[in-house]
């Protein structure tokens, strides 16, 4: 009798975990874009990123569609900071460009303080909230971690490509 239940508690155990296992509810993740054919990958999980907070999108796409420069600006106050620029800024800037370069457009992006311009402000460098905004023609992506600064940065390049909703 007792090799009798031991023999039914494990599938009955294995059943109901497999049972729970439906019930928890999986959250979205989209790290890939196919826009017009060609896939764009992103560092963050779109869901999130298309979420960051953003002022002026129309603006701001416009801004780069009409502009033949754009230039990215940090105040360099802090290491830190700048590594997280570094790494956001040239992601961010691959994919605009690659973009751009699809619809047979040049578009030359580098740092320099000229207008228009993408001022990144940091966590320790000026940063007080996660958002996108426009300021005339400065676009200020600025967050308060490197995770949020990634999820900016990818906002960033979904406004550039036309992205207002992911469904």
């Amino acid at each position: 009798m007792k090799r009798l239940a031991g023999c039914l508690l494990l599938p009955t155990l294995l059943f109901a975990v497999a049972l729970s296992s439906l019930c928890v509810t999986q959250e979205k993740n989209l790290t890939v874009l196919n826009v017009s054919g060609e896939l764009f990958v992103f560092s963050t999980n779109l869901y999130d990123a298309i979420e960051f907070e953003a002022a002026n999108e129309t603006e701001i796409k416009k801004l780069f569609d009409t502009s033949p420069r754009i230039c990215f600006a940090f105040s360099n106050e802090s290491a830190e900071d700048n590594a997280y620029f570094t790494v956001v800024g040239f992601n961010t800037v691959y994919k605009i460009v690659r973009y751009y370069s699809l619809q047979g457009v040049k578009k030359e992006i580098r740092v320099c303080d000229d207008e228009p311009r993408v001022l990144v402000l940091g966590p320790h460098s000026g940063a007080k909230t996660n958002s996108i905004s426009l300021v005339n023609e400065t676009i200020i992506l600025q967050a308060t971690d490197y995770q949020k600064l990634k999820e900016g940065g990818d906002k960033l390049v979904l406004i550039v490509l036309g992205v207002e909703s992911l469904e």
